[in-house]
């Protein structure tokens, strides 16, 4: 388990690290947005399945990473796709990224977060376990 730990780790940090590198984060800017926003469409026209599955891999990414650009990323699904399409893309991307973002940090940190403060945990898991649509609806 600890190899896969270490490999997720590794995963993880090689993107973030990725992402810097190459200022990757340069492309997620307004003025970049502003630039290419007719050749985007373009592009989305004669390619609508790739730009589609792009957009949302790299929203995924985004949030998954918990990169800055999200916001931007936003804006650009607007105004490629329109807003209902976009609001749907967006969701997609955002929901699916912070499902990963989560799971990862559950694998992750589980240990550490029960370890340090397992005794004020333990109150919490039982109120889930009890009333669980309360603790749903609460948070």
């Amino acid at each position: 388990m600890a190899s896969k730990k270490s490999k997720l780790i590794l995963l993880f940090a090689l993107g973030i690290a990725l992402f810097y590198y190459f200022d990757l984060g340069h492309y997620l800017s307004l003025q970049n947005l502003k630039t290419n926003r007719d050749s985007l469409r373009l592009f989305n026209q004669q390619n609508p399945v790739v730009m589609v599955v792009g957009f949302v891999a790299a929203y995924i990414a985004v949030t998954a990473l918990s990169l800055p650009g999200a916001t931007i990323l936003t804006l650009a699904g607007g105004a490629i796709f329109g807003p209902i399409k976009a609001t749907l893309l967006v969701n997609v991307g955002a929901t699916l990224g912070a499902t990963l973002a989560f799971l990862v940090a559950r694998v992750l940190l589980r240990e550490w977060v029960e370890k340090k403060f397992g005794d004020k945990l333990r109150s919490f898991h039982e109120g889930v376990a009890n009333n669980a649509i309360n603790f749903v609806l609460f948070l």
